[in-house]
């Protein structure tokens, strides 16, 4: 009778757990759906428009579109026809080649990419929260779901798809990334009613560790090629908080930062050619010639901030600037759920019972580290006439005309402190955590909807002609090669001019600045491409933007008559001749072999992490 009383029990526990996993797997989804029906109908909206910035990025999934219909998807397209005349494609940060939307423009129409990415990310951005907190930090399902639900409406990732910001839909492996980086957590004893847990950390084999770091590799890789270079630094300094934070509640081990420095070599490897070529190009064309924009008042900063991440954003003046800040760069909105929460946790948790562990010189170390990261974002949006000069003579910031970007440090990083704050002030308490999991998705769904967007309903840009000729090449099987160039005053936006043969002068390329500050137009004018004046063609020659020493030219020097073939192939979408710098070559081999290791390492990794799995020798 015990034996089958026995049985009967864990029965029960199986089916309880089965239970509870299917109530968070729909409570999930349903969040997600909800998520699509709010923002969804933005892209695009009901007058068949959409974020102004779509007009780069879509007429750049056509043409990566053409050149894999032209060529291959895995050949590299170094150069496109369809803007300025010619330009730099794959050595281009804003061109995302190997990347999810452009993968689905080969099977979809590059508006139904972007709607698949947006909602793909998101999906992957809140379950990368929820395992992040359960199996990273042992939180319980309660937590884990609000955190899940807390990245999944953030604003930073909503508002910057709305606006046409597409290489920021990287931004949603933030946690995946934190998640491979930290051990599993293993309980070894009740919960209890105490800030720490009795719980230990399960530091992976050999097989897992190799895998986490190819995975984690391929994260950073991902987050590079697909544009996310903006925001690729505050993701780095966010991973190291929460490694510090998660070291100073479970002990500090140095798995996590071999983990993170091997990882971060292998994604250098993998990126290598085109980092190189990216770095070329920018030498060729620094960015440094804008002003680096701040807020004077340091109290105003850090309202403007706590609006932003709580409430709504706040206009506020911007000194040094060369122009007003839209509304979309202060969107970092977790909502007032983690307000909510916090309130909750102090009115009804006897916090002065909660035993802490006294800080010894690591956690202190610690705990200023992290102060200083948090503090990073608003020192370097903070505007004192000496301290912004000596911002300007830094490396990578020098080139930026905005930091307030850095700001998403704070969204994952106050997920995971709030995933934290319920899980550790709730343990014993399980009324209080459905009263907390309620109140806060609660807050998350109704702040969310209710929100005024008016400035997001009035965006301007049509994907028509785009979507037109992504339609009849797919059904055709060919592409329209650029023939002319265009006056892109004729056309609402000058990327659309690809969709009839033309490319568009002025054109809009970030990389020559916003005004096209640094556009070299030379000789280039509208008319056919094969023109031909003072023995040049109307073509730009795009290799001598990238490599001008290498092949003996100037940027923005026009094909030759000598080049009539070269410039063909490249109206066609064709790869032409063009001389390379050994560092190129090399780099672009370095990617290749670390391509490879990655492969052979997820491969070894998986089979060595098996037979662990299955305890046999290794």
């Amino acid at each position: 009778m015990r034996f089958a009383s026995l049985s009967i029990l864990l029965d029960d526990l199986v089916r309880n757990e089965r239970r509870k996993r299917l109530v968070v797997l729909a409570l999930c989804c349903t969040l997600w759906l909800i998520y699509g029906a709010i923002f969804l109908p933005y892209l695009p909206l009901g007058s068949g428009l959409m974020g102004h910035d779509y007009a780069f990025y879509l007429p750049n999934l056509l043409a990566g579109y053409n050149w894999a219909l032209q060529n291959s998807y895995w050949s590299i397209p170094w150069f496109t026809p369809a803007a300025c005349g010619g330009m730099p494609f794959y050595a281009d940060m804003n061109a995302a080649y190997i990347s999810a939307p452009q993968i689905l423009t080969l099977f979809v129409s590059p508006l139904r990419a972007v709607q698949i990415t947006f909602m793909l990310f998101a999906f992957i951005g809140m379950w990368s929260a929820y395992g992040l907190m359960r199996m990273a930090f042992g939180a319980s399902r309660t937590a884990s779901v609000i955190a899940a639900a807390l990245f999944l409406f953030n604003g930073f990732y909503a508002y910057r798809m709305l606006i046409g910001h597409l290489t920021y839909h990287a931004f949603a492996l933030a946690p995946l990334l934190m998640a491979i980086l930290l051990p599993r957590m293993l309980q070894v004893v009740p919960r209890t009613k105490q800030i720490l847990p009795g719980m230990k950390q399960v530091l992976p084999g050999i097989g897992e560790t190799l895998v986490r770091a190819c995975l984690a590799a391929l994260c950073l890789t991902y987050m590079f090629h697909s544009g996310l270079f903006h925001a690729i630094p505050p993701v780095l300094m966010a991973c190291v908080i929460v490694i510090l934070i998660h070291g100073w509640l479970f002990g500090f081990q140095g798995f996590s930062w071999a983990l993170l420095a091997g990882a971060g070599l292998l994604a250098l490897g993998l990126s290598a050619g085109k980092l190189h070529a990216a770095v070329s190009l920018s030498l060729v064309f620094p960015r440094d010639f804008y002003r680096l924009p701040g807020v004077e008042n340091i109290g105003l900063l850090a309202l403007s901030l706590f609006t932003s991440l709580f409430w709504r954003p706040l206009s506020v003046p911007l000194v040094n600037a060369d122009w007003a800040q839209r509304r979309h760069e202060w969107e970092y909105g977790l909502t007032l759920a983690p307000i909510f929460i916090i309130y909750y946790l102090y009115r009804d948790t006897q916090w002065r019972s909660l035993r802490w562990r006294s800080p010894g010189f690591a956690r202190i170390a610690a705990g200023l580290t992290i102060a200083v990261l948090v503090l990073t974002p608003l020192a370097l949006n903070f505007y004192a006439p000496a301290w912004n000069e000596f911002l300007k003579q830094l490396p990578y910031i020098r080139s930026t005309s905005s930091l307030l970007r850095f700001f998403c440090l704070y969204v994952p990083v106050i997920v995971v402190c709030i995933g934290i704050a319920v899980d550790r002030a709730s343990q014993s308490d399980a009324p209080l955590r459905r009263k907390i999991v309620l109140v806060a998705i609660a807050v998350i769904v109704a702040q969310s909807a209710i929100t005024d967007r008016r400035s997001y309903a009035g965006e301007s840009y049509n994907p028509s002609a785009i979507t037109g000729e992504y339609a009849r090449a797919a059904e055709a099987g060919i592409i329209r090669p650029i023939d002319r160039i265009a006056d892109g005053g004729a056309f609402p936006d000058p990327g659309d001019a690809m969709a009839s043969g033309g490319s568009a002068i002025p054109c809009y390329q970030p990389m020559f600045g916003y005004r096209l500050e640094k556009f070299p137009l030379g000789a280039l004018q509208p008319g056919p491409i094969m023109s031909e004046r003072a023995g040049v063609l109307n073509l730009k020659n795009p290799a001598c933007y990238l490599f001008p020493k290498e092949n003996k030219c100037a940027p923005g020097d026009h094909f030759t008559i000598a080049q009539t073939k070269e410039a063909e192939d490249l109206a066609s979408y064709k790869p032409f001749p063009f001389k390379q710098p050994a560092s190129q070559v090399i780099a672009t081999n370095i990617s290749i072999a670390s391509s490879m290791a990655c492969i052979m390492g997820l491969m070894l990794g998986g089979f060595l992490w098996r037979r662990r799995e299955k305890g046999l020798p290794t």
